[in-house]
């Protein structure tokens, strides 16, 4: 048992650790961890999202960072570039992707290192 990368990008990684079987997302400065079915809701939630119009409804704000993701029950929120959720969203994908099989079948799907 211990932790293993489950998907890669060039911004992050998502760690699974099978002792707590929770998904640890690092993407940018940013650590998330998280059940299966919240990283499949944050999935689900990215992809439902269109990040060059989100960018483009808030250009007028004074954030660096254009798109805003809310995170439930807490008064924080996500801030990213329209790329940056893009190269997340199918980061994430990965991830859920490999989730759904068993953790036998995983050191046979793990991606290159970079």
């Amino acid at each position: 048992m211990g932790t293993m990368v489950v998907a890669q990008s060039q911004r992050g990684q998502v760690l699974y650790c099978s002792a707590c079987k929770i998904f640890h997302v690092e993407f940018g400065n940013v650590h998330l961890s998280l059940w299966i079915e919240h990283l499949h809701e944050l999935w689900e939630t990215l992809g439902t999202l269109d990040p060059w119009e989100a960018e483009r409804m808030n250009a007028h704000t004074q954030f660096r960072r254009k798109v805003l993701i809310p995170i439930r029950n807490s008064p924080a929120d996500l801030l990213f570039t329209a790329e940056e959720v893009t190269e997340l969203h199918g980061l994430l994908a990965r991830a859920v992707d490999k989730a759904v099989l068993p953790e036998s079948a995983w050191a046979q799907t793990e991606e290159p290192k970079r």
